[in-house]
């Protein structure tokens, strides 16, 4: 296997540098019904990228509003409008508890091969050393799921995947973690510059809070409304950024997009200051970010997942051919990107 993922990268290199041979290799390898149907619905939709059906204009004109219960059909319709949805204390505080408990006992007795990502790690991970969990690093575990029941229990909560199914009208496939002991100083982004899907607005995020989050410990940001700005294009072409394929600079282009919306519609960021328990669920267009940390003494503990519809597929099935497993946990999916 390890010569057919050695040939994969070497392919992969070798078009980078040709977006236009990228994109067509790119919509043959993960075509799906949602790519295919694309062009032929696209304009209820903000993106040309299409959606899922709460990102139709007319979403409540559809068989999914309409079979919805009523307490479902004004948290779809903030989520239509803001994208975004907040449920406090949706995790009970035990369950949390058992999540840190295991946690705090990770220096002692942590899986073989546990692996953290981080700002400053090349190839994206490393393995888990306690020493190397700071503030300035934004270190985070990854896929805490695969090796943990707690995060597992948690993540498949009933009412984070009650909402995330109704949102995609299909069963949803948890697909990345990311475990936080401090704020994570992360730059204003849109999940689908990064978490890349085959039909990449089929996704969406929770962000659990483990604790309350104090001041100055960097509390999620976002800017409500900012999944229906329309599409900024990589290289003219794609909504996920490729450092090889766009170069180093390739995201200052989004940054001034970004800026420009924000100033033309006079949006100011809204803040998460969760309280232990409460859980944000967001779109995978909104921008978001961590904002600044103030007191790196402070922890800022939390659990971000991503999920997409169980007949949508991660990138990363293509081009990390060990890794295209799906895992069952009673009537919950997921894989990993990291683990087997």
């Amino acid at each position: 296997m390890g010569w057919l993922k050695d040939q994969i990268y070497k392919t992969k290199r070798a078009v980078q540098g040709q977006p236009a041979l990228y994109k067509a290799l790119y919509d043959t390898l993960t075509v799906n019904r949602e790519t295919v149907a694309g062009p032929f619905r696209r304009g209820p939709y903000p993106s040309a990228f299409g959606g899922m059906w709460t990102d139709r204009r007319d979403y409540q004109a559809t068989v999914q509003y309409a079979c919805l219960d009523d307490a479902l059909k004004p948290l779809i319709e903030e989520w239509h409008e803001k994208g975004f949805v907040i449920a406090k204390g949706a995790v009970p505080e035990a369950d949390i508890d058992a999540l840190l408990a295991r946690f705090d006992r990770l220096p002692e007795d942590h899986p073989k091969g546990l692996k953290v990502a981080a700002h400053d790690v090349e190839g994206h991970s490393e393995l888990y050393d306690p020493a190397r969990i700071t503030p300035e690093r934004g270190a985070r575990i990854v896929d805490a799921f695969y090796h943990m029941e707690e995060a597992r229990r948690i993540l498949f909560n009933e009412t984070l995947t009650s909402f995330i199914k109704a949102v995609f009208d299909a069963p949803p496939l948890l697909t990345q973690s990311l475990s936080f002991e401090y704020g994570s100083g992360q730059p204003m982004h849109q999940d689908t510059n990064f978490v890349v899907m085959t039909s990449p607005l089929h996704m969406a995020a929770v962000w659990v809070a483990l604790e309350d989050v104090r001041e100055g410990a960097g509390a999620l940001a976002y800017l409500p409304g900012s999944h229906r700005w329309g599409d900024y294009r990589f290289s003219g072409r794609f909504k996920h950024f490729d450092e090889d394929r766009d170069g180093p600079d390739g995201l200052d282009g989004w940054y001034a997009w970004v800026k420009r919306e924000t100033e033309a519609r006079a949006v100011k960021p809204a803040y998460f200051h969760a309280k232990k328990g409460d859980v944000l669920f967001w779109h995978a267009g909104l921008v978001h970010g961590g904002s600044d940390i103030e007191d790196k003494s402070l922890t800022r503990r939390s659990l971000v997942a991503h999920y997409c519809p169980a007949h949508i597929r991660p990138l990363y099935h293509f081009y990390k051919p060990g890794q295209r497993r799906i895992y069952r946990n009673g009537d919950h999916l997921y894989t990993t990107a990291y683990y087997r």
